[in-house]
């Protein structure tokens, strides 16, 4: 299948962060969610660790809001935990989709970790 000028764009210059900034721009106005989830995964190689933590943010709010995929938006709170192991807000929304799951082994775990 042949790749979009986009996609060439990506490929010749993965990391290039005006290119990345622009796609991000691009896809998150086209609504192209998955395109967006990719370019903010390419961003987090040379983002600084806060700035990592609000992409992933980012990437779990699009799995869950706009793709309807809470399991892949657990994904992402559990990378912020691996990347902080104390970042409240990555508990709390795990906390959250986790009851909203009915996953009571897994919600018990997070509630066990805020209370340390």
């Amino acid at each position: 299948m042949p790749r979009s000028p986009r996609q060439e764009l990506l490929a010749d210059q993965p990391a290039d962060g005006r290119t990345l900034n622009a796609l991000e721009r691009l896809y998150q106005a086209a609504e192209k969610w998955r395109e967006l989830i990719d370019v903010l995964h390419r961003k987090l190689d040379h983002a600084s660790p806060d700035e990592a933590k609000r992409y992933l943010a980012r990437v779990a709010e699009i799995h869950e809001v706009m793709l309807e995929e809470p399991d892949e938006a657990i994904a992402a709170h559990l990378e912020i935990l691996d990347r902080d192991a104390n970042d409240t807000t990555a508990l709390r929304e795990l906390a959250r989709l986790y009851r909203e799951g009915n996953r009571h082994a897994d919600l018990l775990d997070v509630l066990e970790r805020q209370a340390r």
